[in-house]
């Protein structure tokens, strides 16, 4: 299961917070409901770094 974004064009920074907010609605219970969520990158980050959701 996923979360699908809102909006024509999407990219990839802007879908990690879709991917977060899916998986951790589809881990935690049987059935999960959550109306939105975002990310704002206070500064640019790098290629090792993790996110943590």
């Amino acid at each position: 299961m996923g979360f699908a974004g809102r909006g024509a064009a999407r990219s990839g920074y802007s879908q990690i917070g879709d991917n977060a907010l899916a998986y951790a609605c589809n881990s935690r219970n049987a059935a999960s409901i959550a109306q939105s969520a975002w990310i704002i990158f206070l500064v640019p980050a790098s290629a090792v770094e993790v996110l943590l959701a």
